[in-house]
């Protein structure tokens, strides 16, 4: 029986049911660096003024891990407007004996540039530093000359508590679970809910009502598992906490405003219960959320983007396989195919349109040769999408090693169906 069920699944789950990439619309596909040993990940990009496109990523420099290892740090490249090729890579920020992890890149209303990232303490995630540097002399060859560096502390209150309790119980399944006792405990302790904050996708600046200009940074936190958003009304000088995204395991938010004003939050589905991207409302310009529900889009548990895009189509990029091996029937882990999803109404139906990249080996094989995950998504000022994301590869589906490297796709929207 269990070998039927695997073999139903590798034709239901693992290949979707919509048609392939419309390849018309896919202008560019390379990577920034050739394949390396070196783990990389977690990438991030941004336009200049004078179109050269600055992406950074993490890379762990030795064998360690991400969590552990004293040698993380950000590395970055910069693709000259006009150019064809990316420079070589070059440091972009090291904290020594910490690892450095999820870098985000954005300009401010100033274009200013920020980058913000997190620094682990102790080997956990539960002690992450959020930390910020910022150049305004960036336009030149290599990495940015950087002005200015500091921490992002932010103060969160016993409001913060009251929300996650009153949130808890107006969610889906009200009922409280051990898990959600512990994370009552956690935001009752004015120390644990202070600390472990981390980024990953880029702010937005709100474009509509009274708060127009303001920043909002969308963190998440692993130890808490919940998201926020942190709130610059001085243009990144200073943050405040926004009240939680409160779900069980919605974490790593991306957000996006709606004509009206409204905020919309999309976020990884880390529970091993809905396996699918989860979202959450603001109508407050992103200072409280809805109670988090999911969506139908499949989510196995990685990071997605999503934006507002020049028309008003809105575009995610995501990981939409199901995570066999959170189901305990196999080992494909969700991230062999990435894919693009557009939506006409704002975020209230989603289509699939094409695939960036998949990689399911054979029918009645669960083993996956590689992994592609973490996308970073803008559109430039010429209308183009531009998208990063991690790509992890064996040589053959049980090599033990594994290469890497930071992929970057060009497509053009205008083709898309």
């Amino acid at each position: 029986m269990r070998s039927i069920i695997l073999f139903l699944l590798s034709g239901i789950l693992i290949y979707p049911t919509w048609a392939g990439p419309n390849n018309d619309a896919i202008i560019k596909n390379e990577f920034i660096f050739n394949l390396q040993p070196n783990h990389v990940h977690s990438s991030s990009l941004v336009e200049l003024p004078n179109g050269d496109i600055l992406t950074v990523w993490f890379q762990i420099m030795d064998k360690g891990r991400e969590r552990t290892s004293e040698n993380v740090r950000l590395m970055g490249a910069r693709l000259k407007a006009g150019q064809e090729s990316w420079s070589m890579p070059f440091l972009m920020a090291e904290t020594p004996f910490l690892p450095d992890g999820n870098p985000v890149l954005f300009l401010n209303n100033q274009k200013k540039l920020f980058l913000i990232w997190h620094v682990l303490q102790a080997e956990v995630w539960h002690a992450a530093i959020l930390k910020v540097r910022t150049s305004t002399d960036y336009l030149g060859d290599g990495a940015p000359n950087w002005d200015w560096q500091d921490n992002i502390t932010l103060k969160i209150t016993d409001d913060f508590a009251k929300e996650v309790k009153t949130k808890l119980k107006a969610t889906t399944t009200p009922e409280l679970t051990e898990i959600d006792t512990q994370l009552l405990a956690i935001s009752q302790n004015a120390v644990l809910r202070n600390i472990g904050w981390m980024s990953r996708l880029q702010p937005i600046i709100l474009q509509h009502g009274s708060n127009k200009g303001r920043i909002l940074l969308p963190l998440y936190n692993e130890s808490q598992r919940l998201s926020l958003c942190a709130i610059s009304d001085d243009d990144g000088t200073t943050w405040t906490p926004g009240l939680p995204i409160v779900g069980r395991d919605a974490i790593q938010p991306v957000i996006l405003e709606k004509d009206n004003g409204d905020i919309v939050s999309y976020m990884r589905d880390a529970s091993n219960r809905d396996y699918r991207v989860q979202t959450s409302t603001s109508t407050d310009a992103g200072y409280s959320w809805t109670p988090v529900i999911p969506t139908t889009i499949k989510n196995p548990g990685s990071s997605l983007d999503a934006k507002v895009l020049k028309d008003g189509r809105w575009a995610m990029i995501c990981n939409d396989l199901e995570n066999l091996k959170r189901l305990g029937i196999g080992c494909c882990d969700g991230r062999q195919t990435l894919s693009v999803y557009l939506s006409n109404d704002e975020g209230l139906n989603w289509t699939p349109t094409l695939k960036l990249v998949s990689d399911t080996n054979k029918p009645n094989k669960l083993e996956m040769r590689g992994r592609f995950h973490y996308p970073s998504l803008i559109q430039t000022c010429d209308g183009m999408l531009h998208i990063t994301y991690t790509y992890n590869i064996r040589e053959t589906p049980y090599a033990d090693g594994i290469d890497n490297a930071i992929k970057h796709v060009i497509i053009d929207p205008h083709k898309i169906p």
